[in-house]
């Protein structure tokens, strides 16, 4: 029996964009619909992948769907990425540091009209996002 290789994206890129070293002819990306809750990715991850074992990597946003539908999928490997699970890690001073360096930044760039577009690094393959302030 197989196991197949399915990866969630998180914000922005989508789909083996997203997984730039994911180079395996057998590797399945998942796109959810943009306007889809994350109940309903989860659900969707349960239908879609529910029946066969799988290794689920999940990087950021597209962990919380993955850890909601985990005990309706046979996962026989699980991957997170900077997993976007803050609210179960809530208290921890790394977490708390954390989201309050975020939260101070959007802050700031919402107070400056700072401008962000996605880029792409020719050179190294990457893409990241670029801020003008």
């Amino acid at each position: 029996m197989s196991i197949r290789r399915v990866h969630v994206h998180g914000a922005g890129r989508r789909g083996a964009d997203a997984w730039p070293s994911a180079r395996e002819k057998a590797d399945e990306f998942v796109s959810f619909p943009p306007a889809s809750t994350v109940s309903e990715q989860a659900h969707l991850l349960a239908q879609d992948f529910g029946s066969e074992p799988v290794i689920l990597y999940a990087h950021s946003i597209g962990a919380v769907p993955v850890a909601l539908a985990s005990g309706r999928v046979r996962i026989a490997g699980l991957v997170m990425v900077e997993p976007a699970l803050y609210d179960i890690a809530r208290g921890a001073e790394s977490i708390e540091r954390h989201i309050g360096i975020v939260t101070e930044a959007r802050a700031q760039a919402d107070a400056t009209g700072a401008r962000c577009a996605s880029a792409s690094l020719a050179t190294s393959g990457h893409s990241g996002r670029s801020c003008v302030l």
